[in-house]
């Protein structure tokens, strides 16, 4: 690939949507950090977007179209193209929620693991063939998942009072020793939220105990025998737990669906241009989206109104940050095309730890994320390890796994000739242990 102005600005270009789309996904939660808009109407927008340039291109003749191609299929095909557009539809509504509970630059890293499943998916489905090299580096990016969070999944030991602990959690992490022989009472004065509570400290020998009498109770948390710290640690465990579990789902997902398209855009209307059959895949996208749109209203109409609920419709929840999230998704998609025109594997693969770098530092800027030593080694092996996935010296390997392949095939041939097939040799022995017929006619 040639260094030039325009392939510098690209990959910058690349590596500024890759970070905004993963965090910008913060930015669209509302100010109670909830995600508050239905994400299938954010994603109906970001296929409409892709759609609509999609055409703009396929009839310019941009991006391998041309009057000569056709613009047309039949309605089989056409419906084909439903499978990897619905598989792309649940795979983006899902890496939103994944980000909202695995937080961006945790994602970021978690999410490669869908280079596994479409590794699977094309050796199985596709038929492709992949060095040994290819596994090891996908052994190594397991390693890399698993550095990432060892101190989460091994875990770390708590101090366990003993006593029982009523708390409700607020915005402020207090401990039990700030509220010790004292009482609260009003919205301003007490930091749970309103109402009042007493610290009731026990006769000696005896547990501590608190008894709350709270109006407003929405975050409540009941602890038996453990510390706010183990409290919080259980909380954010299970966040990571339903991450991980989208996480995997997407990465599914991502792989079944890269392998259909890919079958989709080789084997399927080859005198129709890949931007016409992006078309298809997109109009199958908004008709998916819009169906998960619309159903939380429709659910509305058949169920008994909520006093105080806010109205449900297609752009409930929206603000800047969510119509960011759609430009970013959207200008992503309509990157992909130039980054595999212009760039490489190595490059792509550079391009992706620069993004999980890039998201890493702006979680800790912004966010204020925890990036320890642990994540960092991760990151380097995930660097590795896509090197060794995409590098050039896989060619070499498996041009000589192809070769070993064939002088065994040419040896098994040649032991065949020589030696006579099975019942050919079966055969031989019965004659040397009953003789030839012919033989004992001649006699």
């Amino acid at each position: 690939m040639a260094l030039t102005p325009f392939t510098i600005l690209l990959f910058g270009y690349y590596i500024l949507i890759g970070t905004s789309t993963v965090v910008v996904v913060k930015y669209s939660e509302s100010a109670e950090g909830k995600l508050a808009y239905n994400t299938a109407s954010a994603i109906f927008c970001v296929e409409f977007i892709k759609l609509m340039f999609a055409y703009g291109f396929d009839y310019a003749g941009m991006c391998g179209s041309s009057p000569d191609k056709l613009k047309s299929t039949n309605w089989g095909n056409w419906l084909r193209y439903a499978g990897p557009a619905f598989l792309y539809a649940v795979q983006n509504n899902l890496n939103v929620y994944a980000t909202f509970y695995l937080s961006p630059h945790v994602f970021s890293l978690f999410n490669n693991s869908k280079v596994i499943c479409a590794a699977v998916c094309g050796k199985y489905l596709l038929k492709q063939k992949f060095s040994s090299m290819q596994w090891l580096s996908l052994v190594l990016l397991v390693l890399a998942l698993c550095v990432a969070k060892v101190k989460m999944l091994l875990g770390t030991p708590t101090c366990k009072p003993s006593g029982r602990l009523l708390l409700e959690l607020g915005d402020e992490g207090m401990g039990l020793n700030d509220y010790a022989s004292t009482s609260y009472s009003g919205l301003d004065a007490n930091p749970f939220h309103g109402g009042s509570m007493e610290y009731v400290l026990p006769a000696s020998g005896s547990d501590y105990g608190v008894t709350p009498t709270l109006a407003e109770m929405d975050k409540r948390v009941l602890v038996e025998g453990t510390s706010p710290e183990a409290a919080n640690a259980a909380a954010e465990m299970a966040a990571f737990t339903l991450g991980i579990f989208l996480v995997t789902c997407t990465a599914f997902t991502s792989g079944l669906s890269g392998a259909v398209n890919e079958w989709l855009l080789k084997a399927i209307d080859t005198d129709v241009s890949l931007m016409r059959k992006n078309v298809w895949t997109y109009q199958w996208g908004c008709i998916f989206n819009t169906t998960g749109a619309f159903l939380p209203m429709i659910t509305a109409l058949f169920s008994t109104p909520v006093e105080g609920a806010a109205p449900v419709g297609f752009f409930s929840g929206f603000h800047v940050g969510v119509w960011a999230l759609v430009v970013a998704n959207a200008s992503l998609g309509l990157t992909v095309s130039m980054v595999l025109k212009y760039f490489d594997n190595i490059i792509k693969c550079f391009g992706g730890s620069v993004i999980i770098f890039s998201v890493s530092f702006f979680s800790w800027l912004f966010f204020g994320a925890v990036i320890d030593a642990g994540f960092i080694l991760a990151v380097l092996i995930f660097t590795v390890s896509s090197f060794m996935y995409v590098g050039g010296h896989n060619t070499v390997l498996k041009k000589h796994d192809a070769d070993e392949e064939e002088k065994a095939r040419l040896a098994a041939a040649n032991n065949d000739i020589e030696g006579g097939t099975p019942a050919q040799k079966a055969g031989q022995e019965m004659q040397t242990l009953v003789g030839n017929p012919a033989d004992e006619e001649k006699k």
